[in-house]
């Protein structure tokens, strides 16, 4: 999700190169972004209100870009299996990409850092690689992160033909 929707709509506005699929489950955030939308009319923003699996799994296209910023951790171990970065994610992700396409994921979460560096260990259809293709703006949780001191890792991957 794009929480908030401050950070997803000034990439939006920035990156006009780039078509920008927000998905939000919530519809605080998922309003904020409608309001947006409605304001500008920008032809580079779409949005989807649900769980980014079922649009995954949904999606008839391919695309070139995922980019999930701080996703709920679950930490709890009977809630791991909400996770959205999980081997399956992996699998899907590979599946919808284009050629060399990529995933960004950034997170302040220790437990989740650990859970993402061992799935990337075991998987074998990307490859770590040093940057994503679009810069992004600070977020709301990004921010968070940052003043509660947190050590804030990004996993940049390439999809492996």
């Amino acid at each position: 999700g794009f929480g908030d929707a401050q950070s997803f709509v000034y990439d939006v506005t920035e990156n006009k190169d780039y078509a920008f699929i927000g998905i939000e489950p919530y519809k605080k955030g998922f309003a904020r972004a409608v309001q947006f939308y409605e304001e500008n009319f920008p032809e580079n923003m779409f949005l989807f209100n649900g769980d980014a699996r079922e649009f995954f799994e949904s999606i008839k296209y391919k695309i070139n870009l995922i980019r999930i910023h701080f996703p709920d951790p679950w930490p709890k171990k009977k809630h791991i299996k909400r996770r959205l970065i999980t081997k399956d994610f992996f699998l899907i992700a590979w599946n919808i990409l284009k050629k060399n396409g990529s995933i960004e994921i950034i997170t302040d979460s220790s437990i989740y850092q650990k859970h993402i560096e061992e799935l990337i260990d075991h998987q074998e259809y990307f490859k770590q690689i040093s940057d994503f293709p679009i810069s992004y703006q600070i977020s709301t949780f990004n921010k968070k992160a940052i003043r509660k001191g947190h050590t804030i890792k990004e996993y940049v991957l390439e999809k492996i033909s």
